[in-house]
């Protein structure tokens, strides 16, 4: 009992520590905001989880596999609203390229931005900052003084919630896409599926 009450009260201490460190920091506002900036990055990262990649993906199998046998059996005249329903269909295709390349670049911004602010935050952690960094900084801003590390760490966090913020743009955008394309896909379908189905019997 003795010694999961000192156990508990060395933990204790270890915390009491490292938040006075932190609280201590000559850089904790930029600590807390590039803290908050990972936070925000999870709201993403929880929103990405969302979009139906897998779905979409069979979607456009289906879609090809229509549009392939029709290229390749149909030969009948099709009625003007069949045509432009045929037509929508295969081009919907084109949609799904779209969307997966852009899901593809937002799960790599992702990661690449989550190693970003980890290394940021530790080096605000540690008050440490590239030399070459301050050198180019203090000769564009001779003023800065010794302010400059403070301003240095701003200026990388203001160009990381800009990344941020137009993954949080992306994920909605995606999210959209996909359930139009989706639901584009369920209003389409049954109309090809019955071409589809009466060339087989034509043809059989």
């Amino acid at each position: 009992m003795m010694s999961r009450l000192l156990l508990s009260a060395w933990l204790l201490g270890l915390l009491v520590i490292a938040s006075t460190s932190c609280t201590n920091s000559p850089y904790a506002h930029e600590l807390s905001q590039a803290d908050s900036l990972s936070k925000e990055l999870d709201v993403v990262k929880q929103a990405s989880a969302k979009i139906d990649s897998s779905g979409i993906t069979a979607c456009n199998d289906t879609i090809t596999k229509h549009i392939t046998y029709l290229q390749r059996n149909f030969t009948d005249t099709l009625n003007r609203e069949s045509a432009i329903i045929i037509s929508d269909y295969a081009r919907l295709r084109k949609s799904i390229k779209q969307l997966k390349d852009k899901h593809r670049e937002l799960m790599y911004e992702l990661k690449n931005t989550n190693e970003q602010l980890t290394s940021l935050s530790k080096d605000i952690r540690n008050e440490k900052i590239q030399k070459e960094d301050l050198e180019r900084f203090n000769k564009k801003f001779p003023d800065a003084g010794a302010d400059a590390t403070r301003m240095l760490f701003q200026q990388y966090i203001d160009a990381e919630t800009q990344v941020v913020q137009k993954m949080h743009l992306d994920t909605e955008m995606l999210i959209k896409g996909y359930s139009k394309v989706q639901e584009k896909f369920n209003d389409w379908k049954p109309a090809v599926e019955t071409i589809v189905s009466e060339t087989k019997e034509k043809n059989s």
